[in-house]
């Protein structure tokens, strides 16, 4: 029985991976093409296939090095950005932030709706820290939906994070003067040294995202 538990809490962990990571980079080229620029139809990536949105660095090496180096179990990294050209866009500047927000507000749209459900079922969504961790939960709808709801909000706080090539960076952008702007650009080729050491060296996944995971779910649980 404890086998089939495991079996069932790895693959709903990935498929619930896949869900987030498929539907978010999908909202970056859909609300692109809706705002003038078909680049992502295109090149194919206006698809539920999750195979053209694997990124050797954010989907393998980054994920694999959070587990390994910090013995976690989260799957934190990211996809292969989806290609955009701004230059058909209708107000390229603020259609870029519009774009960039469309991918984590993705997954906080998934998340909540998620949260609906577990609270149908009695369970309150600020529990999830615990039922995620927990390999003996015997219903597998309750599996899914709790990691539907951590791996939502995980990836949507990760990518709002303003350090390239994550969305948030593409927010501030147009906000900096442009001097600091054009140094901003220059740091991208090391963007994953950045977020390593912000992980690692300062433990961004316990100090910055549990705790704004753990914010999120409280508002879910409200009663």
């Amino acid at each position: 029985m404890y086998i089939i538990s495991w079996v069932l809490n790895k693959f709903f962990l990935i498929l619930s991976l896949l869900i987030a990571v498929i539907i978010h980079e999908y909202s970056h080229g859909w609300l692109a093409e809706k705002l003038g620029d078909s680049t992502a139809r295109d090149a194919g990536r206006l698809t539920f296939n999750p195979l053209p949105h694997i990124d050797p660095v954010g989907t393998i090496i980054f994920p694999v090095s959070v587990l390994i180096i910090s013995n976690s179990t989260v799957p934190l990294g990211w996809a292969k950005p989806v290609p955009i050209n701004p230059y058909n866009l209708n107000n390229p500047q603020m259609d870029m932030v519009k774009i960039s927000l469309a991918g984590p507000l993705s997954n906080f749209f998934i998340a909540t709706m998620a949260a609906l459900l577990l609270r149908l079922g009695g369970i309150l969504p600020e529990n999830i820290f615990t039922l995620a961790s927990n390999t003996s939960i015997s219903n597998p709808f309750i599996i899914f939906l709790t990691y539907l709801i951590f791996i939502n909000l995980l990836l949507g706080i990760f990518n709002l994070i303003p350090i390239p090539p994550l969305d948030g960076s593409n927010v501030l952008e147009i906000y900096l003067p442009r001097k600091i702007d054009q140094w901003y650009k220059k740091t991208e080729p090391y963007s994953i040294v950045l977020i390593l050491v912000l992980f690692f060296l300062f433990d961004g996944l316990n100090k910055i995202i549990f705790p704004l995971m753990g914010l999120i779910l409280k508002l879910y649980s409200i009663h």
